[in-house]
């Protein structure tokens, strides 16, 4: 016999901005100017509670490399947050 396990998790994109341009990726988006490049920590602690009411036992959160370094709109939003790079954030 063989299983499949899996383990829900909720998707948590803190930023879809990346300074990298990989072929491959679909995850990452340039800077809209009608939105934030990243997620609130209210947003992500709003997305985190759904995600457990639906039965979510884990958090995936993901980003790009460094958007900060390619996108001013990223830096400018850190450092009106008071971080200085998505890492930190």
């Amino acid at each position: 016999k063989r299983y499949i396990t899996f383990s829900p998790k909720v998707f948590l994109p803190v930023t879809r901005l990346c300074r990298d341009t990989c072929g491959y990726c679909t995850f990452a988006q340039p800077p809209r100017p009608d939105a934030r490049a990243y997620m609130t920590l209210e947003e992500m602690v709003g997305v985190a509670r759904a995600g457990q009411a639906l039965g979510c036992t884990e958090a995936l959160f993901t980003l790009g490399d460094k958007p900060e370094l390619r996108w001013p709109q990223a830096a400018a939003e850190l450092k009106s947050m008071g971080f200085g790079s998505t890492l930190e954030y």
